[in-house]
């Protein structure tokens, strides 16, 4: 074979190397043609399909029912109640319950520690001469007291302790509107 017509189809490296591989062997090329399909934004390519699934909803006719299972008071600030709701559809237990709990811890009012301040701490993770626990435990202890008062805001408390003695919740000088239900030792 000493002449050759080529037509080179598709886009790559390997074209030009096939290209200097027959000028190579001798073959005298006498046509050299790209036959490679170019868009020329005519044809677009198909839409994707939007395909619609078809669930079956089931659709309860029956209407909820709340219904008290069990209810105490365990002491003078804890209450337990478990409530059964029904009937509800995959889901919806999970959401309403949610819901239920957001409403619910919202609606909580009390009173409890929220700061406390001392002139010779730096930090919270410091210790204090003297004393065994670090001001973190002491700081946890605090916020184990639990209080009852009739006023809504910020009063303020202190404590005043002289002495080598474990220090309680009752050493806490409350002002007249606060009561201590459960005693913690700090």
């Amino acid at each position: 074979m000493q002449r050759a017509e080529v037509m080179i189809k598709g886009p790559g490296l390997g074209r030009d190397a096939a290209l200097r591989a027959i000028h190579r062997s001798g073959v005298i090329l006498s046509f050299i043609r790209d036959v490679t399909p170019m868009p020329h934004n005519g044809c677009r390519p198909p839409k994707k399909r939007i395909i619609m699934v078809r669930e079956k909803v089931i659709v309860s006719t029956r209407t909820l029912q709340w219904k008290c299972v069990e209810s105490r008071g365990d002491s003078n600030s804890l209450y337990y109640g478990r409530f059964i709701l029904s009937p509800l559809m995959k889901g919806q237990g999970d959401t309403i319950g949610i819901a239920v709990r957001r409403a619910l811890l919202g609606e909580i009012e009390g009173t409890c520690i929220t700061r406390a301040k001392s002139e010779k701490i730096p930090h919270e993770y410091s210790t204090i001469i003297g004393i065994q626990e670090s001001v973190h435990e002491i700081l946890m202890n605090l916020k184990e007291i639990v209080l009852r008062s009739n006023l809504y805001g910020i009063s303020g408390a202190s404590i005043c302790v002289k002495g080598p003695r474990y220090v309680t919740a009752e050493d806490i000088i409350l002002p007249p509107s606060c009561k201590l239900l459960i005693i913690h030792s700090i």
